[in-house]
């Protein structure tokens, strides 16, 4: 074999294992997942128009891909008040969870601006998102601080409460059962809602 012949036969393989992605390179970033343990979800009730409690859901998952398509479903079931029976009259009166398991936040992002985040750093992005409840969908606005973490990851939080009407979500006559069962003489139907999401990077092996 001479030289020339040589050399083609080792540029071929090279070549064909650039040109068809074969050369092991490691994982491709693509998007972000949620991480349940360091994520919640809380909101407020105001009861007698001076108590005010806040609750949460022990169950999140969600993803934010990479062309800034985010998804969050909150599985009602976990509703969290910190009492048993209020959590039991909750998922079957207000929430209804046997026809409405899910409640989920939707929207897009701009990642762009994600992407090159350093640890610590914090840029402030508005974005409008969807809420999905109760078998009605209704647009928010709100406003977001989301800051750098290591590995790619990113902390999102809300700047300021996002305010929900019940009425938007046909759930007054649920509001009025849960007031008829603890005897109150009054709930607020507009639920301040505050969000601190985590996610980390996701990989795609290839």
């Amino acid at each position: 074999m001479n030289r020339r012949q040589l050399l083609t036969s080792l540029f071929v393989p090279v070549l064909f294992f650039v040109l068809t992605g074969s050369v092991a390179s490691g994982p491709i970033l693509d998007g972000w997942n949620l991480v349940e343990e360091d994520s919640n979800l809380h909101f407020v009730s105001i009861k007698k128009s001076a108590i005010v409690e806040v609750h949460t859901f022990n169950q999140l998952k969600g993803t934010l891909n990479g062309k800034g398509e985010l998804l969050v479903t909150i599985g009602l079931d976990s509703v969290n008040t910190n009492i048993s029976i209020r959590n039991k009259r909750l998922r079957k009166y207000f929430f209804e969870t046997v026809d409405f398991p899910t409640a989920t936040i939707s929207g897009r992002i701009n990642v762009e601006l994600l992407k090159d985040l350093g640890v610590g750093e914090k840029i402030i992005q508005p974005a409008k998102l969807v809420l999905a409840l109760h078998g009605k969908e209704k647009k928010i606005k709100s406003t977001f601080e989301v800051i750098g973490l290591v590995n790619g990851g990113i902390q999102v939080n809300s700047i300021t409460p996002i305010v929900v009407s019940l009425k938007d979500f046909d759930l007054l006559q649920g509001l009025e059962k849960l007031k008829s069962l603890a005897n109150l003489s009054s709930i607020a139907s507009m639920v301040p809602v505050t969000i601190n999401f985590e996610f980390e990077r996701a990989a795609i092996d290839h």
